[in-house]
C-alpha cells in the first residue's frame, strides 16, 4: 500500500470526521503520554486546534502497562477530571485508550497496536495499517494530519522529528528513520546533530510530570526558528544538568557492563540492572548499540518482585519475538514496536523468559526489521 492509498483510505476520512466534529466550537481535552513523542504530538495537535481558533486543555500521563491497570494510568487530578467532564471531544495522543465517558467524541492518534479487550468502535482512530507504511512515532502521524489540513510546515515537521527520534532514545533510531524515508518520502528527510539525542533525554532529569513537560515545552518554543541548531542552545543551568546526568550515566554503564550475559553466537545480550540504576538505562542501550552492533539487547529491573523489561534491536523484530514467547508465557505483558519494546513479568518467571527468548532466536524464524 502506497501513501496515496493511505491518504485516500485513512487520512482523508479522519480529517473529514475531525472537521465534522468541529462544525461549531467544542470544548476539547487533549491527553498525551509525557515522553518526547506524546509531548510533541500534543504540541502539533495544539497547533491544529489553534489554527481553527479552538479552545482546549492539555494533560499528560505516565504509562503503566497492563489492561487491568489502565484505570490507574491517568493522573486523576481535579483539573483533569473536570476537563474530561466538561469536554465534548477527547483527543488521545500516543495512547490507545477509550476512557472517556459515553457521549464524548473520541479521536486517537497513535503508533501502537490496538489493545485487547477494548472497543474502539466509537472512536476515530488514525493508524493507517500495521507495518507496511509504519511511523516511528505518534508525532509523525500528527504531522500527517497537520499536513493534510494546512500543507507543509517546516517548524511543525521538526516537532515530528523530535518525537520520532526521542521515542526510541537510541542513535539507531535516526538510521531507522532514514531507512523508512525511502518508503515514506512524505515524512521527513532531516539531518540531526548527535547532541540532539541528549536533548531527547532531558525529560529523564525531571522527577515529576510537570517539570518534565516544562523542560520539553521550553525546547518546543525553539521550533519557531527554522534552524535546528537553535534547539541545542539551551540555558547554561540545563546544560550543566545534562553533563551531570551524563557523568552519572557513564559510571552506571561501567558498572553494569560487567554483569552482561552475552551470547555471541546468537547476537543476544541480557543485563540485570537495579532500580537505582534505572535512570541510566538509555545510556546502557547506547553503549550496547556502539559496541555490540546488530545485537538484540534486553534489560530487566526488579521492582519488588515485578520485573520491568526493555528490549532494543535494529535487526530482530522484537514485537514478533515477544508475541511468540507470550504463547508459552502468558504472564508476560508487553507493548511497543519492532525495534523497541517493553513489558513486565513476575520475578519467578525471568529465567523461563530468557530460556524462551534463546530458544526462539535459535529457531531463526523471528521476523527481521527491513
Amino acid at each position: 500500500m502506497d501513501y496515496e492509498e493511505v491518504r485516500k483510505n485513512h487520512l482523508l476520512p479522519f480529517i473529514k470526521d475531525f472537521k465534522a466534529a468541529y462544525k461549531s466550537p467544542q470544548k476539547t481535552q487533549i491527553i498525551a503520554h509525557n515522553d518526547a513523542d506524546g509531548i510533541t504530538s500534543a504540541a502539533i495537535f495544539s497547533k491544529i486546534l489553534d489554527n481553527f481558533g479552538l479552545k482546549y486543555k492539555k494533560d499528560y500521563f505516565v504509562y503503566f502497562g497492563t489492561n487491568e491497570e489502565r484505570k490507574a494510568e491517568l493522573p486523576q487530578t481535579h483539573e483533569l477530571i473536570r476537563g474530561i467532564k466538561e469536554a465534548k471531544i477527547i483527543i488521545y495522543l500516543d495512547y490507545l485508550s477509550v476512557h472517556a465517558d459515553k457521549g464524548k467524541k473520541v479521536f486517537i492518534v497513535d503508533h501502537h497496536n490496538k489493545q485487547d479487550g477494548y472497543n474502539y468502535a466509537h472512536a476515530t482512530w488514525y493508524y493507517p495499517l500495521n507495518g507496511e507504511i509504519y511511523r516511528p512515532s505518534a508525532s509523525a502521524y500528527c504531522y500527517d494530519i497537520y499536513q493534510g489540513l494546512f500543507g507543509e510546515n517546516h517548524d511543525v515537521k521538526i516537532l515530528g522529528v523530535i518525537g520520532a527520534v526521542g521515542d526510541s532514545m537510541l542513535p539507531n533510531s535516526l538510521e531507522y528513520l532514514r531507512i523508512k524515508e525511502r518508503q515514506q518520502p512524505f515524512f521527513v528527510g532531516c539531518q540531526i546533530s548527535w547532541l540532539f539525542f541528549e536533548i531527547q533525554r532531558l525529560f529523564l532529569l525531571a522527577d515529576d510530570n510537570n517539570s518534565c513537560v516544562k523542560i520539553f515545552e521550553f525546547i518546543l518554543e525553539k521550533t519557531n526558528s527554522k534552524a535546528i541548531t537553535d534547539l541545542i542552545a539551551l540555558p547554561e543551568s540545563i546544560d550543566e544538568e545534562i553533563h551531570k546526568k551524563l557523568k552519572k550515566n557513564n559510571e552506571v554503564v561501567n558498572t553494569v557492563k560487567n554483569r552482561m550475559e552475552i551470547y555471541e553466537d546468537l547476537k543476544l545480550i541480557f543485563i540485570e540492572m537495579t532500580p537505582a540504576e534505572a535512570g541510566s538505562k538509555d545510556s546502557v542501550f547506547s553503549y550496547l548499540w556502539l559496541y555490540y552492533p546488530g545485537y538484540l539487547n534486553m534489560i530487566d529491573i526488579d521492582f519488588r518482585g515485578i520485573v520491568s523489561l526493555s528490549m532494543r534491536s535494529n535487526t530482530y523484530d522484537i514485537y514478533d519475538l515477544f508475541e511468540k514467547v507470550q504463547n508459552n508465557l502468558p504472564e508476560l505483558v508487553f507493548g511497543g514496536h519492532p525495534f523497541a519494546a517493553g513489558g513486565k513479568i513476575p520475578k519467578s518467571k525471568v529465567k523461563l523468559l530468557k530460556d524462551l527468548i534463546i530458544s526462539e532466536v535459535k529457531t531463526g524464524k523471528i521476523k527481521m526489521i527491513d
